[in-house]
């Protein structure tokens, strides 16, 4: 089935609760506004919270989808520190941009964070131009990207259903997901670059005087 730009966040809570054989809603069982939903205790509110947290999976999973902010710029405050949660904007992954392009970034705790020097101080007023993914409300995503989140929240919901031990091979699939996901953060310059190497691989680039 095609999704139109248009696919709101109950027709997509319907998906999901067709996939358990529920029958539709009209009204979403959630209350608060985005991001700080609460979720009600029906299977409508359970539906619900799965399409948030898939949704926020498939915005962090790459870097090459429309709604990637490119180029942002970020100022430190009087501590040096880069708040990346202020106001609403709810940031779940960092890359630098511009003359941060070569820097390891992460997030922790809410602040910019650089893994080389191990610290979230940049110095007082400094500027940092940063390459951000937001955590945005499904109803506002692209519409390439709200039918890979729907349906993949529905495949999640369908095996969140499944007897404990087929679950448990599902959450396995999932961590080793994740765990391809982090390696995102650049690595330190000083290492190898890596080459193919048939049958094995990857392996260390050898120098031409090694």
């Amino acid at each position: 089935m095609a999704d139109s730009p248009g696919l709101t966040r109950i027709e997509a809570v319907n998906r999901i609760l067709r996939a358990w054989g529920m029958a539709r809603i009209s009204t979403l069982d959630s209350s608060g506004s985005w991001p700080s939903l609460t979720y009600g205790t029906s299977d409508a509110g359970e539906a619900e919270s799965i399409l948030d947290e898939v949704t926020a999976e498939v915005l962090t999973e790459r870097w090459d989808h429309a709604m990637v902010d490119l180029h942002k710029t970020y100022t430190a405050d009087g501590s040096g520190f880069v708040d990346l949660d202020e106001g609403n904007e709810n940031v779940l992954k960092v890359r630098g941009s511009g003359d941060y392009q070569a820097h390891a970034l992460s997030i922790r705790s809410g602040r910019l964070y650089d893994n080389v020097n191990n610290t979230a101080n940049f110095g007082n007023g400094a500027t940092v131009t940063l390459d951000v993914i937001q955590n945005i409300a499904f109803e506002n995503l692209d519409p390439a990207l709200k039918s890979l989140a729907v349906n993949r929240a529905v495949e999640y919901a369908r095996n969140y259903k499944m007897p404990d031990e087929l679950r448990a091979a599902i959450m396995a699939r999932d961590v080793s997901r994740a765990e391809e996901g982090v390696d995102q953060i650049r690595p330190d310059s000083r290492e190898q670059p890596k080459v193919p190497y048939p049958g094995l691989g990857f392996r260390p680039q050898r120098s031409r005087d090694g």
